[in-house]
């Protein structure tokens, strides 16, 4: 399943190695999602992209979601999107839920203090559920 990729990629590594390795490994993860070539800010995109974001199509309501736990990490300073527009689709959930809140944090939060409160709030996630 795709949602399981994340989890699949750094447990086969987990019981060897150190949790300093599972926070690399998650940070090469994030970035090669975040950063990937001409995709950033400033990058065009295409109308076709532009309707999928608008226009989703959910192939399974929140309310019959089981598949694995879920974690909601909100930027505590975020200006683009309210908490309470994540929390509307968040509550429908009918999985595991768990939310971190990012304190001093903005919308994309790759500096500190939001990027190691990221970090470790995706390490610890992770680790209690493998």
């Amino acid at each position: 399943m795709q949602h399981l990729v994340p989890i699949a990629l750094v447990s086969s590594n987990l019981r060897h190695d150190t949790a300093d390795h599972l926070r690399h490994l998650l940070r090469a993860l994030f970035y090669s999602i975040v950063y990937p070539v001409n995709q950033s800010s400033g990058a065009r995109v295409s109308l076709a992209f532009i309707h999928t974001m608008l226009n989703p199509v959910l192939k399974t309501e929140p309310e019959d979601f089981k598949s694995c736990p879920f974690l909601l990490v909100h930027p505590a300073e975020d200006h683009w999107t309210d908490l309470k527009y994540s929390l509307l689709f968040y509550q429908r959930l009918a999985c595991e839920k768990h939310t971190i809140i990012l304190e001093g944090a903005g919308h994309f939060p790759i500096e500190e203090p939001g990027l190691m409160q990221l970090e470790q709030a995706c390490v610890a996630f992770l680790e209690s559920h493998l």
